[in-house]
Parts: structure tokens; C-alpha cells; sequence
């Protein structure tokens, strides 16, 4: 599928790009359709959810929370129990009876089982006190191919990324510059210059679906330490643009 001239992979439709702490690579993780808010970037533009997620196959942080129940299988952690430096892989598989330990407050999204029946926030969380995760939550299952020395394995650090961003940016002003010149010329000698130029500072879509500035604001809360691991393997993942919460031990 082609999307303004650049070819669309199937696998970034509906994909979220997320940097955990603890977890040493870049995890990619498959939301069902219409289950993915849209990016920042988007939300701010009045985009809509399949102009982002899907034509323009954005992979950025959403704009709201989203959850995510992670499980380890055996091959994410060695005979310590402590979580491998290797390339980590993603599967969803389906929904889980997994519940928070503790009551949660109305502000939570209502369960599946509420969610059936059009109840309310405060009949789920308050009256009923369901401490099951939200409806909406996407369930996966982690796995290491154990290869230490893989390049995906290693994220790159933020120095990295800047220097990467700014000389792209650097490159862009200079052809700008250059482009500027020769129009000028042409405009001087008489020649035609065409009725339209792209601005060498407007970014493409395609800078869009890269995750280079995904993490930024990211900010951890109250939350757990993954290299922690529960005897249940799994853990909770709250995430949006601004903020991680990380909440181990989601198992009943």
C-alpha cells in the first residue's frame, strides 16, 4: 500500500512503539482496530483515528491512557529470575482474568463485563467494586531470543537521537538555502520559477511515524520496577504522551 508516495508496512498500522524501564528493547505493540487513540501530534491537528493509526501508520505515543497487561515467559528471564539484555518480541493474545490488588477510584475505565452492560463508572468501580483491568486493555506476551550482542536490543541513547535530529535539520536548512539561491537566480535572469516549493522546515509524514520524539515527555509516577519480577510474570502498563505507570503483579 502506498500513502503519499512512501510505501506503508501492515505491521506499523495500529502499532504503539513503548520504551519501558528495565525492558532493554523497544517494544512494538498491535492494538485491535479503533482501540488506538490517535498521537499528540494528531489530536492537535483534529486528525482523525484512521488517518493517523492506519493511512499514515503513526506509531507515537496516544494523546490518553492506554493499558496494556504485559506477561514474561520463560525465555525473558534467566535462572536468577532477573530479565534478559536480549531482543524482546510481542504477541497479543486474548483478554485475561487479571485484576488490580487494590480498589480503584471512579476515574478507572469500567471492566468488559460493565461494559456489556452500559454500566457506569461509579456502578462498576465504586458500587460493585470490580477490581478487574479496563475493558479496553490490550493483553501481550513477551519473548527474548536471548542475543545479547543484537543491535535492536540496545535503544539509543537520547544524545544520539538529538545529534541524529539535528543534523537531519541541519541538512534540510542547507538544501533550503541552496534551493533559495537558484530560485533567486532564476528570478533574476527571468526564467520561470514554478508556482509551488516545499518548505524545507514543514516535516513529512513520514517523520511522523518515526518514534525519535515519542518519549520525551514522558514521566514515570508511582510506579514499579519490572526487574522486580512477580511470581505472576505479569505487570500493568498505563501510558499516554505525558506519563508511564508501571504496576507489577496483576495476576489473581
Amino acid at each position: 500500500m502506498l500513502n503519499g508516495g512512501h510505501q506503508l508496512r501492515p505491521s506499523a498500522r495500529n502499532t504503539l512503539y513503548l520504551d519501558i524501564p528495565g525492558i532493554p528493547s523497544t517494544l512494538q505493540i498491535r492494538f485491535p482496530d479503533c482501540r488506538l487513540p490517535v498521537c499528540g501530534r494528531c489530536k492537535k491537528n483534529y486528525k482523525t483515528r484512521d488517518m493517523c493509526r492506519t493511512q499514515g501508520g503513526h506509531t507515537a505515543l496516544p494523546w490518553s491512557k492506554v493499558f496494556i497487561c504485559i506477561t514474561l515467559d520463560p525465555s525473558c528471564t534467566d535462572a536468577n529470575n532477573s530479565i534478559k539484555n536480549g531482543n524482546f518480541t510481542s504477541r497479543n493474545i486474548e483478554w485475561m482474568p487479571y485484576c488490580f490488588k487494590n480498589d480503584v477510584d471512579a476515574e478507572t475505565l469500567i471492566c468488559a463485563a460493565c461494559k456489556t452492560k452500559n454500566y457506569t463508572r461509579k456502578q462498576c468501580r465504586i458500587k460493585s467494586r470490580h477490581r478487574y483491568l479496563p475493558w479496553s486493555t490490550v493483553y501481550v506476551v513477551l519473548s527474548c531470543d536471548g542475543d545479547d550482542d543484537a543491535r535492536s536490543s540496545v535503544p539509543k541513547r537520547k544524545d544520539e537521537e538529538l545529534n541524529g535530529q539535528f543534523e537531519a535539520s541541519s541538512k534540510r536548512r542547507s538544501s533550503g538555502a541552496n534551493d533559495a539561491g537558484k530560485s533567486s537566480k532564476r528570478r533574476a535572469d527571468g526564467q520561470d520559477v514554478p508556482s509551488y516549493a516545499g518548505s524545507p522546515e514543514k516535516e513529512s509524514d513520514e517523520d511522523e511515524k518515526t518514534p525519535t520524539k515519542k518519549f520525551t515527555k514522558k514521566k514515570l509516577i508511582k510506579s514499579d520496577d519490572v526487574r522486580q519480577v512477580d511470581k505472576s510474570r505479569t505487570f500493568l502498563v498505563e501510558v499516554d504522551e505525558n506519563s508511564l505507570v508501571i504496576k507489577v503483579g496483576q495476576g489473581l
